[in-house]
């Protein structure tokens, strides 16, 4: 963990100009969130901005892979097989 921080703060400071850095950090183990986000939002100009995926809500690729799953598609030997089963 000391790892990840010590290199944001590196990224940080590195970037001297007026736009914001953005970065994105992978955790796997979800307990060290809350830890993580409090010594982040500490930092003065850091803010975490929230996803559609740490709100609860679906992606539009989350919605499309469960359909996949559930078995909700369609299967066409040709584009013009598609065409005719639609009746366009």
């Amino acid at each position: 963990m000391f790892c990840c921080i010590f290199a944001l703060f590196i990224a940080c400071f590195i970037s001297l100009n007026a736009t914001m850095t953005q970065i994105t950090i992978n955790i796997e183990n979800k307990s060290i969130v809350p830890h993580l986000k409090k010594i982040l939002s500490s930092i003065e100009g850091v803010s975490i901005a929230r996803t559609a995926r740490s709100k609860g809500k679906a992606t539009g690729v989350d919605k499309a892979l469960k359909e996949a799953r559930t078995g909700y598609v369609n299967h066409y030997s040709s584009a013009d097989d598609m065409f005719q089963k639609l009746g366009i």
